[in-house]
């Protein structure tokens, strides 16, 4: 019996093979390929960047102004939409053009000038929102957990042995 714990213990102790090892670097039966570094029981972490205060501040700040500009586009476009259709009539009215009229007119190419300044002024904040949020992206960052070889562990019990192991990263 204690021939079969020592035996047990001396290959625990060596470890697999080099043909277990290529296997499991992904060119073998493990379709998966392992991330290793020099250390074949390296285990390596991706940590994702964080995003300083001043940067979640800037983000936030460039999207409350796009949404006020989109806002101001859209306040503007529904009053030139009404004002505009004061003014139009689907058939002939046989009525006389008024100053007023012409006033209203003015008012409504105001209001179409300014919804397209609100609506342009909201989509290039949206596209230098989308490029600050890209070009600011924090780096992940790669960490390197190094474990220790397999320890067998024999010990002497009443009546034979006990067999174990024991690893730690």
């Amino acid at each position: 019996m204690r021939a079969a714990a020592c035996v047990v213990a001396i290959v625990l102790a060596v470890g697999p093979g080099p043909a277990a090892a290529q296997r499991l670097d992904g060119t073998g039966w493990n379709r998966f390929p392992v991330r290793t570094t020099k250390h074949s029981r390296d285990i390596v972490v991706e940590i994702p960047g964080e995003r300083c205060a001043a940067n979640k501040i800037a983000i936030a700040s460039l999207a409350g102004a796009t949404l006020l500009a989109g806002v101001f586009g859209l306040y503007y476009h529904l009053d030139s939409r009404d004002l505009a259709a004061q003014v139009s009539a689907d058939t002939p009215t046989a009525t006389i053009w008024t100053p007023e009229r012409q006033g209203l007119v003015e008012d409504t190419d105001r209001s179409r000038t300014l919804a397209i300044a609100g609506y342009t002024a909201g989509s290039a904040l949206a596209i230098g929102l989308i490029v600050f949020y890209i070009a600011t992206n924090p780096p992940s960052e790669e960490r390197v957990i190094t474990t220790t070889a397999m320890r067998p562990i024999v010990q002497p019990v009443p009546g034979g042995a006990s067999l174990g192991a024991a690893w730690s990263f």
